[in-house]
């Protein structure tokens, strides 16, 4: 018998079958009444159908709750095809707000053996990344195993649970199909519970322990701008608040945190900062990890050693969750540059953990001691050899591409200070691969893969080839096909929803080739969404949405199943999450178009044209062993600032005080250029100001260059690509912004003989980079009479 008519010959017994209500005892005072429904066959095929069933949680003789689930016997579109086009079976069981079971059934046409046999099982781990899903199931079904092996259950050693034996020999269930249906429907019982979709009180032997570890090093705020240092230091303890939340403990997941963060405070955008510092606090500190305890960005107050697990006090009027601290280091401690971040709680990086280092052997009494007894064994490897960037570089080197650490840093940089990046360049040069490693380096750490990556190593990525007939978003979001009456999903839609939710994984989308087609055509309303961000007056971030379909009035939500077989449902409309980030690829040639100035003001346009012969051929045969040092968990933290993503962009953080001393110079000759700019009609915009203000801000935090060296970054970055055009047109403001690029007198419209005998050579700039592209596109002018950026 072939697999496809085993699957129908299954479904059609199992719905032609009078089900009997039955009882899952779990104790004396607590058990379920199930109540199955008679089967509800399919009009067209009696093999697919639905099976209604009532459960009742009671304890003591009360009823908890009452509540629905649902058995089904579908054909969906996403399960593998059968050869003739008939779309693949699953049996399934949903709950409330979820599928709580999921079986794709077997549909080759081949057949099976005729001594086969087949099950029909259950996954137990948890789709959205609990760790402790699977061991609490399976401690369950060891306690409950004498309900479920009488009903002819099998724990299976893939730690799946298998509800159904078939035996193609004498091609018979083995079991009683009451019993199937009681085994299935106990599972999705108990995974409900753990989901709380039911209120099912039983108790949870099973607790994770973390494995041995170093300590983490973590930066929280006593109180907005450390008002309750005093109360910290007394008691010896940490806290932070949120009081309406109750208990963190009550949580099984960041996803259900979230879910009730959103419930209890309603804010307008993810609340992925504030679920990061309860999560953590709750799930992540560990006994001997270390606590520094800071007044805004330049100031320490105190450092200890955490000495308690997590505590959740009631009776307190302010901050209920707490930890017990050792508090060693109690002297304030001042900086000269910002060594902390804006969220209550965040870890802090090797890189600033050796400025406190510093500072604290020179400021604190005894600090090499108090020091060596905070950190113990640890405190060497503390140092750090190496930045980020250099750690990316090497990871780079190891699959054999090589890029300069100065590009790495403002490719990096670029995506940090704006979620929209254009690589340009001649075609080879490794435009697309450093997009592609580069999200393949965040995704990766020495703890293994990311939540975003389970299964595969791309999954925070999504690769779009443009096509040359896009004429609006559909190549990039898909549609709803009203014929099939589903909804034909890409790969970017696909990760969108991946990224809603999962908001503190950094998601990656490459537009290769992306001005094959008219990118104001296709992405416009993208550009539009992504322009629209703004800062709401409780601190959120608020954007426009893209429209997906207009299918409001639908009987069943429009969804589709993620290549990890989670189904996802598809809203009418969807803002575009802030962690994802764009990056296209473009190569200049007959068959493409140039970009726009709307284009390329909202974007940092990056270029890959250098090609370095010898140093390839030198490098290309050395052996390159890599190894992470950083969790994914710290590269995202480091990434997106502590889970900020852009806010600093939205809130014009650059404007601050605090940075105003650092940012004076660069603002004042970011001044000069425009002032040029505008008495040639190329002048900017306040966006402009306020992305490329952004990048220095960000470049200079993270010592990537100096703030003279970002601000030549974005002059190539942001102003000079939107230069092209005739010698009548370019020719005396080439020549200007060479003399600016070289520190000289403006006015002048004409090099003079030194300046000719120098301007090829980068030395003799102030601003190397934006120097030796002018020069290239003043060459370029001359010879043809003609120049663009991108060439």
């Amino acid at each position: 018998m072939k697999k496809y008519e085993i699957t129908r010959q299954l479904f059609k017994a199992l719905l032609n079958h009078t089900y009997t209500a039955f009882t899952i005892p779990f104790s004396d005072d607590l058990r379920c009444e199930v109540i199955p429904e008679y089967p509800q066959e399919d009009s067209d095929k009696s093999y697919l159908g639905t099976i209604p069933v009532l459960v009742k949680i009671i304890e003591k003789d009360s009823l908890l709750q009452e509540t629905r689930l649902t058995v089904q016997f579908v054909q969906r579109k996403e399960i593998p095809a059968l050869e003739d086009g008939e779309w693949g079976y699953a049996f399934a069981i949903r709950g409330p707000k979820t599928e709580l079971v999921y079986r794709a059934m077997q549909v080759a046409l081949y057949p099976y053996p005729e001594n086969a046999t087949v099950h029909l099982y259950s996954d137990l781990d948890s789709k959205a990344g609990n760790k402790s899903f699977l061991p609490q199931m399976l401690s369950w079904l060891e306690q409950y195993d004498d309900l479920w092996k009488p009903w002819g259950g099998q724990l299976l050693q893939s730690q799946q649970f298998a509800f159904l034996t078939y035996d193609t020999l004498s091609q018979t269930i083995v079991q009683d199909k009451d019993d199937v249906l009681r085994s299935a429907l106990l599972i999705a019982i108990l995974k409900a519970a753990l989901k709380k979709e039911i209120q099912l009180p039983l108790p949870l032997p099973y607790k994770e322990t973390a494995p041995t570890r170093e300590p983490l090093v973590w930066k929280i705020a006593p109180g907005e701008n450390a008002s309750h240092w005093e109360e910290a230091l007394t008691k010896g303890e940490i806290f932070v608040g949120w009081d309406e939340m109750s208990s963190l403990q009550q949580y099984g997941s960041r996803e259900e945190l979230m879910n009730m963060y959103k419930k209890v405070y309603q804010p307008e955008q993810e609340p992925v900062r504030n679920v990061f510092t309860l999560w953590s606090f709750y799930n992540d500190i560990q006994p001997g990890d270390i606590v520094i305890a800071n007044r805004g960005w330049r100031q320490l107050v105190g450092i200890g050693k955490v000495t308690g697990d997590y505590e959740y006090r009631e009776n307190e009027e302010r901050f209920p969750n707490r930890r017990k601290v050792e508090w060693i280091i109690t002297e304030k401690i001042s900086f000269d540059t910002n060594v902390f971040t804006t969220p209550t709680l965040t870890p802090v990086h090797h890189d600033r953990l050796t400025v406190i280092q510093n500072e604290v052997l020179k400021n604190v009494t005894n600090g090499e001691e108090k020091w060596k007894q905070l950190f113990g064994d640890y405190a060497e490897s503390i140092q750090p050899e190496d930045t980020y960037i250099d750690d990316i570089v090497r990871f780079m080197k190891s699959r054999q591409f090589t890029f300069s650490p100065s590009f790495v840093a403002r490719f990096v940089a670029s995506l940090q200070s704006k979620p929209f990046l254009i690589l340009s360049g001649m075609s080879g040069t490794g435009k697309t691969k450093i997009a592609q490693l580069f999200a393949e380096y965040m995704i990766r750490g020495k703890n293994g893969r990311g939540a975003a990556s389970k299964n595969r190593d791309t999954d925070n990525l999504a690769f779009l080839s443009v096509r040359p007939d896009w004429l609006d978003h559909r190549g990039l979001l898909g549609m709803y096909n009203p014929l099939t009456e589903q909804y034909e999903a890409t790969p970017l839609l696909r990760i969108m929803l991946r990224a809603k939710e999962n908001p503190e994984q950094p998601y990656f989308v490459i537009l290769d080739e992306m001005n094959l087609a008219k990118v104001e055509y296709y992405f416009s309303d993208f550009l539009s969404c992504l322009e629209s961000r703004r800062i709401s007056e409780s601190g959120e971030v608020l954007q426009e949405a893209v429209q997906l379909h207009n299918c409001h009035d639908l009987e069943n939500a429009v969804t589709i199943v993620d290549g990890n077989h989670k189904r996802y449902e598809v809203p009418p409309s969807m803002e575009i999450p802030l962690n994802v980030y764009f990056i296209g690829t473009v190569n200049i040639d007959e068959t493409t178009y140039m970009f726009s100035p709307k284009v390329l003001d909202r974007a940092n346009v990056l270029e890959c044209n250098r090609v370095e012969m010898m140093k390839y051929w030198m490098e290309q045969s050395e052996e390159h062993d890599y190894v992470h040092t950083s969790t994914v968990e710290e590269k995202n933290d480091w990434f997106t600032s502590g889970g900020e993503y852009h806010l600093f962009l939205y809130a014009k953080e650059y404007r601050e005080s605090e940075w105003r001393p650092i940012l004076n110079g660069a603002y004042q000759e970011l001044s000069e250029l425009h002032k040029l700019l505008e008495a040639e009609g190329y002048a900017f915009g306040y966006r402009v100001i306020d992305e490329i203000m952004t990048y220095v801000l960000f470049s200079s935090y993270y010592e990537y260059s100096s703030v003279r060296g970002a601000l030549d970054a974005q002059i190539v970055q942001k102003v000079l690509p939107k230069l092209h055009g005739n010698r009548k047109q370019l020719e005396t403001l080439l020549t200007k912004l060479l003399r600016f690029a070289m520190g000289d007198d403006v006015q002048a419209e004409l090099l003079t003989e030194e300046e000719k005998d120098v301007v090829e050579y980068e030395t003799f700039y102030r601003y190397p980079l934006s120097g030796k592209k002018i020069y290239s596109m003043y060459t370029q002018l001359m010879k043809t009479g003609y120049c663009s950026f991108i060439s």
